[in-house]
Order: structure tokens, then sequence, then C-alpha cells
């Protein structure tokens, strides 16, 4: 009788399981499972993706980024809008890219007009105020329509209430509205983060932080110096002799040098020294923040909340270090300052490592979110494609077309080749002395030199006409209008005539 009973049981215990795993399935594939997702967006101010090792640093500054990559989703080939941060961060909250035509109270139609802050397709015309504009659905009130208690901890003052960056969140805390206030560290930040976890009780949650660590002036790296120093012999720069570096860039590392270097001596091998010097405080900084998030790491398994925590790691863009003549992330479309960094993790998600090679843009990370979510939303239109199919393994005939675009410059990627157009903006490097070479049009095959440093333009006239045609079509579909008179300049007849064939010049 109980060995009869005992195998009843058995029986019972067993189709029990059986019913909750293809429920959980069924669950997983119709998006009900997803909802129960918690989310932690963490953007990370001015990162160079080629300094973490996931994306190919010899030197292992970032484990536990390492780690989150290794065991989830890594987008090897992402690409920022530009190296504006308003720009940047806005095409990551909406999925829509910032130039657009508006009508002009009492005008026409403006074009690709540049405000202080940010660009025409963020900013309310009629009040001249940069920023994300009501009409459009954000990130954070797309979460908080879903049911999530949203919270966004901003460090950087161009993604403050000013900007909007605050609509679709119960809590908003913006720890600076001016650049002379001195940011706070990422310890500060993610302290603040984790009292808000405490008080949300396990509540579905949204969270989203903004650091600013990597970003120029550097402060507080002086303690993982040492740390960054015995990791190895670190791989050198080529950078171009310092005599032709713009006067900008020059000031700046001399003043970050008279600052942190003691008795410091300007001069080609004192610049030199600087140089060294302040990589390894940006590389020092890296390691901070990624000490922060291993932490970070542990609290969420501390508190159960590891497994359905969609831990998503991006940037507004990168950083340049005068590989190009340049400093920071000011006027330039190089790999980087355009290169992405685009992690997620979540083991409730992604049972095991996903490597997408790709090439996506951060417009696409928002329709992804709502497709892997399930999440809900009215009137929601996007510039961004869903990566999900891409997730699941999926090819995609049509391969996407990547741009990007600041201030009179524009990139377009397509396979191994990267075309930039540069309409006049090199000709009016603030300060330049002497001015670096100016480039009207720059063509690179990454994949052979991935350090853009042999132009392909001239020896290679039909790539830059195709890859323009492909660049003035993608501009006309998202109804963005390029800078058409400076750029029609620098190519071909015959491409002229073709793009006026297609109405992109007259």
């Amino acid at each position: 009788m109980n060995k009869k009973f005992n195998i009843v049981i058995l029986t019972v215990v067993i189709l029990i399981i059986c019913l909750g795993g293809v429920l959980f399935l069924v669950l997983r594939k119709s998006g009900q499972f997803q909802r129960n997702i918690n989310v932690i967006l963490i953007s990370v101010d001015a990162a160079r993706a080629d300094r973490l090792s996931c994306y190919g640093y010899p030197i292992s500054l970032t484990p536990n980024i390492d780690r989150l990559a290794s065991e989830g989703v890594i987008f090897r080939q992402a690409y920022c809008f530009g190296g504006s941060t308003t720009s940047s961060m806005g095409v990551i909250f909406t999925s829509r890219f910032p130039y657009w035509p508006l009508k002009v109270p009492g005008g026409g139609p403006r074009w690709a007009v540049k405000h202080h802050f940010g660009y025409s397709r963020f900013q309310d015309i009629k009040h001249l105020k940069a920023g994300i504009p009501d009409s459009l659905e954000t990130m954070s009130s797309i979460f908080k329509s879903n049911g999530y208690t949203t919270v966004g901890i901003s460090t950087n003052p161009y993604l403050t209430r000013d900007f909007n960056f605050n609509r679709g969140f119960d809590f908003f805390e913006e720890f600076s509205s001016n650049w002379r206030q001195l940011y706070p560290g990422v310890e500060t930040v993610f302290r603040k983060m984790e009292a808000y976890l405490a008080e949300l009780n396990h509540k579905k949650f949204f969270i989203w932080i903004h650091l600013m660590d990597l970003h120029h002036p550097l402060r507080d790296f002086e303690p993982f110096l040492e740390d960054v120093k015995l990791k190895g012999n670190h791989p050198k720069m080529e950078v171009p002799p310092m005599s032709e570096w713009t006067q900008e860039a020059v000031n700046i590392l001399k003043g970050f040098a008279s600052q942190h270097i003691p008795n410091w001596q300007p001069g080609e091998e004192g610049l030199q020294q600087a140089l060294d010097y302040y990589i390894r405080a940006y590389e020092a900084e890296l390691l901070r923040v990624d000490k922060q998030i291993g932490l970070l790491i542990d609290k969420l398994d501390k508190e159960g909340l590891r497994e359905n925590t969609l831990l998503i790691l991006v940037n507004d863009h990168g950083e340049e270090f005068a590989e190009h003549r340049y400093w920071d992330h000011r006027g330039q479309l190089y790999q980087a300052i355009v290169r992405a960094i685009w992690i997620m993790h979540c083991p409730q998600l992604f049972s095991q490592a996903i490597e997408v090679k790709q090439p996506v843009s951060e417009a696409d990370l928002l329709p992804t979110l709502i497709d892997l979510l399930g999440l809900k939303g009215k009137n929601l239109a996007f510039d961004g494609q869903s990566c999900l199919g891409l997730l699941k393994g999926k090819s995609e005939e049509k391969g996407r077309i990547v741009f990007g675009l600041l201030d009179r410059r524009a990139y377009i990627i397509d396979g191994d080749y990267k075309l930039m157009i540069n309409g006049d903006y090199g000709k009016k490097v603030r300060g330049a002395n002497p001015d670096p070479p100016f480039w009207p049009v720059e063509l690179y095959n990454l994949k052979d030199d991935p350090a853009e440093l042999h132009n392909l333009a001239q020896q290679y006239p039909q790539i830059v006409d195709r890859l323009t045609i492909k660049l003035k079509q993608a501009f006309l579909e998202k109804g963005i209008r390029l800078w058409q008179e400076d750029a029609s300049k620098e190519i071909s007849q015959e491409t002229k005539q073709r793009l006026k064939s297609l109405g992109y010049i007259k």
C-alpha cells in the first residue's frame, strides 16, 4: 500500500515538474515571463569600447564587465549616433535620431539647426529649449506605463530636467546643473542606487544611472593607479607628432599634467609623459567603475535579484586621445568616439552567452527591450530596429544601415568600410595651430585599418560614391537633410548626377 502510494506521489510530482517546465516555456515565449524582469541601465560617459577586455583590450581592466559579457549578450559592432551626450543619450532614450525638419514659428522649415546644447530634433523651437520634446515617448515613460517603478540618477548637467530627461521617472535625481560643479564619483552614485533598491522592496523597477568618472577632468583616480600598473605592459598608442596636435588638445593635456604630475615640464618629452599618465589615469577610472559594478552584482545576488534583473551597460560616446590630433569627443566621428558599448546580462533571459557581430546602432536598444520584455505602448514610432531576431541567431538578409551625424560631419558603416563626410568643420578647429590636415571625405577599411590611419578616399572613389548615395538615402528615409552644398562639392560629377536623379540634391 505504501509502495503504491509512494509511486503515485512520485508520478504526481514528476507531472507537476513537467507541467511547470512547459508553463515556464510558454510564459517565456509569450512574453509573460519577461514582464517580471527588472532593468538597470548603466550609461558611462566618454567610455571607450576598446579599453574593455571583452572588446579586445589586451590588459584586463574590467573583469566584472567582462564577466557580464561572457555570460550574457555582447554587441561587437554597436555604434553611437555621435559625440554629443545630449544627442546620443536622446537616441538611446527615444530611438529617434536628433535631426529632422521643424517648422519655425513665423517662418519656414528649419533643417539640422544646432543649438548650444542639443539639436533641432530635440528642441522646442518656440522656447529655444534643447532637450527631448514632450511629444516623444521615452524609455522611462514606456517602462512606467508598463507598471515599473522608475528611478533616474544623472551626474551630467546635459541630462537633467532642463533637457527633459526626467520625463517618465517616479524618482529623478540630478547631482549637478553646472559644469563648474564637480560631479559625484561612481561610489556615491551606486550607494544612492542601492538606497533606492532597498526602498523599492522588490517592486518591479527600471533604474537608470549615468556616470561621469571617465569624462575629463579626471579625478580621484590615484588610489587605482598602482592596480593599473600591476596589470602588465600596456600597448603603446600611435599618435601624430605633438607639434601637429590642435592647440586645444595640447592645452587640455598641459592642464592635466600641471595638476597631477609633480615637477612636470612642458615640451615634446613632457607631453609624451603627460599622455602616458593621462591614459593610465583613464584606465584607473575604468577599473574603479568596474569594481563598483562587481559590488552591484554581489548586492543583487544577496537580495535575490540577480536572476531576474537585466543589467545593461552602454556609453554615450567614447574619447579621443589625440590619435587624430584632437582631444576628447567634440566634433569628431572616429572609432574611438562612435564605437559603442552594448552589453546585457540576465540569467533568466539568457541561459548562454550570445555574441552579435552584425553592426547595430544604440538606437536599436529601446525597440529591442520592448520586444524582449513584452512591453506595450501607444503610437510608438522608432528610427531603430529591434535586435530580438539577432539575439535568437537569425540572420538578416538586408544588412542594417548604421550611420551617425554631429555638427557638419556624418558617417556610415557598410561591411568593412566606413565613410565620413566632414562638411567644413575641419577648417574651423578651435584654436588649431597649426591646423590639422583637413579631409572633406574619409574612407577606411576597418578590418585592415581599425585605427583609421589610412584614408582610402582617393584610392577607391567608386566606394566613396556608393556609400555617399547610401548615406543620403538613409537620411532621406529618416527625414534628415544633410548639408548638401558642402558635401556635394567633394564628390564626382557622375555621383552628383545620380544624386540629382534620386532627388537628394538639386
